[in-house]
């Protein structure tokens, strides 16, 4: 599986960890099937779900797997806290006239392949 295949697919865990003691150690560590670093201090990986047990997130810090919602789905509006935002009756919330923009430099991106 490439790096791109595992940022959209579903059947991939992904999360942002430290970067502290370096690449070969995250490599080592978590044997991602992809690992793309933000910066020296984070990046993240993606494994999959398999390969990630409790006592694996126990050990490395995770207490849970997060979830991953649709675009304005009913469960991620109510995990977020939006639908309780918008009941306010004098309050105009909806994301009308929001624009919200992503910069990707397109820099580091490492391959691991099984």
């Amino acid at each position: 599986m490439t790096c791109k295949e595992a940022v959209y697919s579903e059947e991939v865990l992904d999360y942002i960890v430290g970067n502290y003691r370096g690449e070969d150690y995250i490599l080592t560590l978590y044997n991602p099937v992809c690992y793309m670093e933000f910066d020296s201090i984070q990046g993240v990986v993606y494994q999959e779900p398999g390969s990630v047990t409790n006592e694996t997130i126990e050990k490395y810090g995770f207490s849970a797997i997060p979830n991953v919602y649709g675009l304005m789905s009913q469960e991620a509006l109510e995990a977020s806290g939006v639908l309780r935002i918008r009941r306010q009756p004098y309050l105009d919330l909806y994301g009308q006239g929001v624009l919200i923009g992503f910069v990707d430099t397109g820099e580091r991106v490492n391959r691991v392949s099984s």
